[in-house]
């Protein structure tokens, strides 16, 4: 049950759950609705794939590396930083306000 496969998919389930329940409104016409569809037909495939297939069809895993941890960090430190520059007065100053659907 706690494969580390399994355990750290939960990241991306999460992320991408809030990127499209935050971000399907701002799509034009029925776009918001295949956005729906696509994201209920992935996280049926997730759930298959990762909880109820047998773990013995998952690799091994291996013992994560002692500086896992920081390239992590580091990783999700890099995202908020993008995310920061991208709701930036930049969009705004060239016209790219289409970048920002949910930004005040």
């Amino acid at each position: 049950m706690s494969h580390p496969y399994r355990l750290g998919s939960i990241i991306g389930l999460i992320g991408a759950t809030v990127f499209v329940l935050v971000n399907r409104a701002a799509l034009p016409g029925a776009w918001p609705t295949v956005a729906l569809i696509t994201y209920v037909a992935a996280v049926a495939f997730y759930v298959w794939a990762v909880w109820l297939r047998p773990a013995s069809a998952l690799p091994a895993g291996q013992p994560p590396h002692p500086r896992a941890g920081l390239v992590y960090l580091g990783s999700v430190a890099g995202m908020l930083l993008f995310f920061f520059l991208g709701g930036s007065p930049w969009p705004r100053r060239t016209g790219r306000l289409s970048c920002l659907p949910w930004w005040p």
